[in-house]
């Protein structure tokens, strides 16, 4: 809910008024995967999962977990995301 609240009604605002004045195009995506580690406790207690939170697409970009839980390895799973993240990433920078 906080990231409804916060975030995704001012994105989804942003982009209709973009397309209102401009025709250039808006890369959006929704990360629907939760590893094991998410930024979601900071939002609210600790011990429930809220799902994915605002910026856990940064734990698959740069080593974040080693803040949190230094020493705590990442899945196979966290392993295989920030793979497929990166070459999304890769992707878009090469060919937009």
């Amino acid at each position: 809910m906080y990231t409804d609240g916060f975030l995704s009604v001012s994105i989804t605002t942003g982009i209709r008024e973009h397309f209102a004045s401009q025709r250039s195009p808006i890369h959006f995506y929704l990360l629907a995967y939760r590893g094991t580690f998410s930024l979601s406790a900071l939002y609210g207690d600790p011990k429930r999962d809220y799902g994915v939170a605002h910026a856990d697409d940064l734990f698959y970009l740069f080593p974040l977990h080693e803040l949190i839980a230094p020493g705590v390895p990442v899945s196979a799973d966290d392993e295989k995301m920030t793979d497929i993240l990166t070459t999304l990433w890769y992707n878009f920078a090469k060919t937009g």
